[in-house]
């Protein structure tokens, strides 16, 4: 089985997730050789792509396409973000609508989906989305946190349980944010940040974002002196290793989540934030796909708690995989 792996930072999301899937089919006794896009060549992945016979390609990066083109050639794909549909929005509305390009965008998705010996999807929007593109069954399995990550956790940590008990503590409410923060567009940036001094303004808050651009996001410590008369501040912390962001996150009180587009988006840090015990500000107006899923892990629900959802991406995997295209 031939693993064509993204050009993906080690530790992050698409790693960890791709590699989950490796390890699943290693487990059942598949022997898996991996290639790396888009270091690997076309001509390389072509004769290793007919060699095994069976594919695991996962996108973004949207490309390799060709690869639903080779005769006796079974894919199985993962699509872990929205092509067409962030293309026709604008990808939550950073960049302007290509409505054209969205309309390709569906028919290369419609095309692969049916060539593919079965799809795979990461949220309830996309895969609702991806069924009427394509007329076909899709394969719904969240992120999750790998099951190394969830023993490694400290006994005092509830994997799965929301935790509001830590915005118990006394003093000042220190909330986090692991990744991008203003490279999903500034307005919802504005809008995280107004939500967070207009709830605990009168505590006081320190924002400390881990691993987001310097540049792009040094407006925002500016903006949150302004906005919050002296009650809060924000700081921007440079990337870290797996295990120290998860002690500097554990230390915090509330996880920070931008969503690109609450219909289809999950981000990536959610999961991270629900193993660690921590609450997931909810900076919406009203009710969305996203905080329907998560009501019961945010700092303020809306009212209507779903159910405790499976975070252990292992499980999650194995539930929805065995059998599936045997």
């Amino acid at each position: 089985m031939l693993f064509v792996m993204p050009n993906a930072v080690p530790d992050s999301p698409a790693s960890e997730r791709i590699s989950a899937f490796k390890r699943y089919y290693e487990n059942r006794g598949e022997a898996c050789n991996v290639l790396s896009s888009p270091e690997a060549s076309v001509w390389s992945i072509f004769n290793a792509a007919r060699r095994e016979k069976t594919v695991f390609l996962s996108m973004p990066a949207f490309r390799r396409w060709w690869l639903f083109l080779i005769p006796g050639v079974r894919v199985i794909l993962d699509i872990r973000d929205g092509w067409s549909i962030a293309i026709s929005s604008g990808y939550g509305g950073i960049t302007q609508a290509k409505p054209f390009k969205a309309f390709v965008a569906k028919l290369i998705e419609r095309l692969a989906i049916k060539r593919s010996l079965f799809t795979i999807t990461c949220t309830p929007g996309l895969r609702d989305y991806l069924e009427k593109v394509s007329g076909r069954d899709i394969v719904l399995i969240t992120n999750g946190v790998g099951s190394l990550t969830l023993d490694s956790l400290s006994d005092d940590v509830v994997p799965g349980k929301h935790a509001n008990s830590k915005l118990d503590r006394e003093g000042a409410v220190t909330l986090c944010c692991a990744g991008k923060f203003s490279e999903y567009g500034e307005t919802k940036a504005k809008a995280v940040i107004d939500c967070i001094s207009g709830r605990y303004s009168h505590r006081g808050f320190v924002i400390k974002i881990y691993g987001a651009d310097p540049e792009l996001n040094s407006w925002a410590v500016d903006y949150t002196k302004q906005v919050a008369k002296g009650r809060g501040r924000l700081e921007l912390i440079g990337r870290m290793a797996r295990e120290n962001l998860y002690q500097e996150l554990s230390s915090c009180q509330v996880g920070i989540a931008l969503i690109r587009d609450p219909d289809y988006d999950f981000g990536t840090k959610v999961f991270d934030y629900i193993a660690l015990g921590l609450p997931v500000l909810n900076y919406f107006s009203k009710p969305n796909p996203f905080t329907d899923y998560f009501d019961c892990y945010l700092d303020v629900p809306f009212g209507e708690k779903g159910p405790e959802v499976e975070i252990d991406r292992d499980i999650l995997i194995r539930n929805a995989l065995p059998g599936a295209g045997g």
